[in-house]
């Protein structure tokens, strides 16, 4: 499967605290926020459902695989293993299962980069409040602007934070500047969507990622692969993560 996998994996499974906006420290509203996720930290999915498919520039379907991981705690730290894994329809657990090993470390790592939200990262954001309401999911949200710097570059974004206490319900992000480049491939449109839930106990957490574009790769000379892809990751079955 195209190399661009990988990178999205990877970029899923670290961002369990999710990638939204701030605002200045007069906001109260983001400062909220930022507390919400302090207070939520520690919640980490047990399941984590990666689906994803490669189109064509005619919209054909030309690659498909879904990945189950389960994180859990051994020995009082924090682990995660392959569940299951197809390509294309059939069973891929020994391939995917290779390619986890070799990115345990990275995946497991407790890195900050490009997390607005993080307590450490405030002075990183470039938020920007809009002055109206707007209405998500039944819910009055107030909307912000923003930019944050990650892996190096920036990158642009919109969250939907609740009007009243403040819970990021929704973010965008996508790249600042186009084209983008992840190792051979080139983003002309790149674009990743959050959906956070607030459960009956009151913690807020990740309910589902969206990446989707439109790339361009040549993954061996003289060819160039143009087409479009779109990964969906859902979280499930939190769990408090105290590690020693």
């Amino acid at each position: 499967m195209i190399e661009r996998w990988m990178v999205f994996t990877t970029a899923a499974l670290i961002c369990f605290v999710p990638i939204s906006s701030l605002a200045t420290p007069a906001d109260t509203l983001w400062l909220k926020a930022v507390s919400l996720s302090e207070a939520n930290y520690e919640w980490m999915p047990g399941t984590v459902h990666e689906r994803e498919n490669v189109y064509d520039n005619k919209d054909n379907l030309k690659d498909s695989g879904e990945r189950t991981y389960r994180f859990f705690l051994r020995d009082g730290e924090l682990d995660v293993e392959l569940v299951g894994a197809t390509k294309n329809g059939e069973d891929a657990f020994k391939d995917i299962a290779e390619e986890l090993e070799k990115e345990k470390d990275k995946l497991l790592s407790d890195d900050h980069d490009g997390d607005p939200f993080h307590v450490d990262n405030q002075s990183a954001v470039h938020p920007r409040r809009l002055g109206h309401t707007e209405v998500l999911d039944g819910t009055p949200c107030v909307r912000f602007e923003y930019e944050i710097e990650k892996k190096g570059r920036m990158w642009s974004g919109t969250a939907w934070l609740d009007h009243h206490s403040g819970a990021p319900l929704r973010t965008c992000i996508r790249p600042a500047e186009f084209p983008h480049k992840v190792g051979k491939v080139k983003f002309s449109e790149l674009e990743v969507t959050t959906t956070f839930k607030i459960g009956g106990d009151g913690r807020w957490v990740t309910d589902s990622m969206l990446a989707e574009g439109r790339f361009k790769v040549k993954p061996i000379p003289f060819y160039t692969f143009k087409g479009r892809f779109e990964e969906t990751t859902t979280l499930s079955d939190y769990w408090r993560c105290e590690q020693n």
